[in-house]
């Protein structure tokens, strides 16, 4: 009886070490719900996709790595796309829960454009970038559209060095013009 009593204990523990509560499918989605996608993993939790009722809302990730390895996704907010095509805030916050899509920018590639030298000793190298921008069916995880895109950059005539710091670098980005002609699609 005493050997019962310890196995059942030690499972409760694991149990409870594991994290054995269940999670809430009432708690609001948020980004970090949706960057799963962009890893591969569908989001159950999220609204269906349905093409005829566009505008479709669109999560708009980009991630901070480059090459194969994915890092964490964060939101990326626009100034020049509609904004009915985006998560809206609602009572003070974000409401997710009606995101359809996952856009999820990569940076997959760089080369070196320019070096730029200014005032004091400052370098800045500056990279031509290539981006994979890939859309997803979020709750679904399926790829409904996977696109190359090239950014080419310049030297900028004006850049803020962190103090103590006098050579950084600088990644050509993606536009929000290029990201809108892939995901207008989604969104008309």
């Amino acid at each position: 009886m005493r050997k019962m009593i310890w196995i059942l204990a030690v499972l409760l523990l694991s149990v409870v070490a594991c994290g054995g509560e269940e999670e809430d499918p009432n708690r609001p989605l948020t980004t970090e719900d949706f960057a799963t996608v962009c890893a591969g993993q569908a989001q159950p939790r999220a609204a269906a996709y349905t093409p005829e009722t566009a505008p479709n809302q669109i999560m708009l990730l980009s991630d901070s790595t480059i090459g194969d390895q994915y890092d964490y996704y964060n939101i990326r907010f626009t100034s020049e796309l509609p904004e009915e095509w985006f998560p809206q805030i609602v009572d003070g916050t974000f409401d997710f829960n009606p995101a359809e899509l996952v856009t999820c920018i990569h940076r997959t590639a760089t080369e070196l454009a320019d070096t730029c030298e200014y005032e004091d000793n400052y370098i800045l190298e500056v990279f031509n970038s290539t981006y994979e921008v890939t859309v997803y069916a979020a709750q679904t995880g399926e790829n409904l559209v996977r696109e190359t895109v090239e950014a080419s950059g310049e030297c900028p005539s004006m850049f803020m060095f962190d103090e103590g710091i006098t050579e950084d670098v600088y990644y050509a980005d993606i536009s929000e013009k290029q990201i809108g002609a892939i995901i207008e699609r989604f969104a008309p």
